[in-house]
């Protein structure tokens, strides 16, 4: 088992390695001002990028550009421009949080993102849980739209009497900027720190100072895909004692001990995929309840004092195994990929037994308690047709067995 682990480890390493990197065609201003047109490897950032690739032709080598190399740059539906800014860095978690009200500004030369350009343009900053909105009136400087969550002290002045207040001074900076007809106070007063709502307030206010404004919003409003996937397989399970040199040195002296059967079975699985909306769509997490079954016996003769023993393991295995995990593509084009995949199972038994039978008697009969376990597999997606190889790690059962499986599962995408 350890060296298919090994072996299918190596192989995803190959496979990364060979998926092909896309380029798409773009630009970006360098720092006399001219505009390149180039291809740029369009990762669809989540993180708001300090470096980019590019390539001049599909035949050149690439080349990497850091921030202080460019001021703007656009590839796809991405558009980035570099500014000097001050930024309060204030997150959101309560252990992180100081009981200043006021934003604590430093300078620094960042790549914000555009979500829109008008008379009033919004750019976004992501940088893992963060996520900081700038805006620009105009010929204005850029400025931080300031939200920031701080500690209230209570009266008894001990450390669990704390609240958290809000900042929400970016209400009264939209209201104080973004003058128009069109926009009242109640439309700040009741704004959210979130880029739907922001979006749509800036899109309000350059749509009411020029009639005929136009906009392409440079950062889609993310939503995840959703995909159900039906996955029939076929299941090749191993299933051992956990230590078998114990259990021979310590039972009477056994001349035969079998372990129990590994055919092939047939298990099926419904599973819901998640793809996040960044990245370019290459990664998602899953959930897959998955019915399986085994039944086998094991046989073991066994010679004491009394005689010869003919003794008989029946296992009787049935469980929905629910997988909660992880998956990354590598596209090879639009319609097909290769990809990888790691899960952690959790496996809910029923009407499983577990006997022992001497000469064809019952002498125990426990119900099987299984635990859970780690899977990883390696595919290829073609529209909606998939194929997988999955290796599961071992899972003990019945007290001191180990049961393990390899998987080959087709899968078709229902939508």
């Amino acid at each position: 088992m350890k060296k298919i682990t090994l072996g299918l480890f190596m192989t995803i390493l190959g496979v990364n390695g060979i998926a092909q990197i896309k380029f798409e065609k773009g630009y970006y201003i360098n720092n006399q001002g001219d505009k390149i047109d180039c291809l740029i490897k369009n990762e669809e950032w989540h993180d708001n990028p300090a470096t980019i690739a590019y390539k001049i032709s599909e035949d050149s080598s690439d080349t990497s550009l850091s921030i202080n190399d460019f001021k703007s740059f656009k590839v796809g539906n991405q558009h980035y421009i570099r500014a000097n800014v001050k930024i309060d860095r204030s997150g959101r978690d309560l252990s992180s949080l100081t009981e200043n009200r006021s934003p604590e500004f430093t300078e620094e030369t960042l790549l914000l993102k555009v979500l829109m350009k008008g008379k009033a343009s919004l750019y976004l900053f992501r940088e893992g849980n963060l996520n900081l909105y700038f805006f620009k009136k105009e010929n204005n400087d850029i400025e931080q739209l300031i939200y920031k969550e701080y500690l209230i002290r209570l009266s008894d002045n001990t450390l669990n009497s704390r609240k958290v207040g809000v900042n929400n001074y970016f209400r009264q900076q939209l209201l104080n900027t973004l003058n128009c007809p069109d926009i009242n106070e109640k439309d700040a007063a009741n704004l959210d720190y979130k880029k739907k709502e922001l979006v749509r307030y800036f899109l309000k206010y350059n749509r009411c100072k020029n009639e005929g404004f136009t906009y392409e919003l440079a950062d889609k409003i993310e939503k995840w895909d959703v995909n159900i996937t039906v996955r029939p397989r076929i299941s090749i399970p191993s299933i051992s004692i956990e230590d078998r040199n114990y259990y021979l040195q310590n039972s009477t002296k056994a001349s035969e001990l079998e372990d129990f059967d590994t055919g092939v079975r047939f298990q099926f699985g419904v599973e819901t995929e998640f793809v996040f909306p960044f990245y370019k769509n290459k990664w998602s997490i899953f959930l897959e309840p998955i019915y399986q079954s085994y039944q086998s016996e094991a046989k073991e003769t066994r010679t004491n004092v009394l005689g010869t023993q003919n003794r008989k393991y029946a296992l009787n295995y049935t469980s929905i195994e629910v997988p909660i995990g992880l998956r990354h593509y590598m596209y090879l084009n639009d319609q097909s990929s290769f990809f990888v995949s790691g899960a952690f199972v959790t496996d809910f038994d029923f009407n499983s037994s577990y006997k022992e039978i001497i000469n064809e008697r019952v002498i125990r009969e426990t119900k099987v308690n299984s635990r859970s376990n780690i899977v990883v597999g390696l595919g290829y997606k073609y529209d909606r047709y998939s194929l997988e190889a999955r290796l599961a790690s071992n899972r003990k059962i019945a007290g001191f067995y180990r049961y393990s499986s390899i998987s080959f599962i087709i899968g078709y995408t229902i939508f």
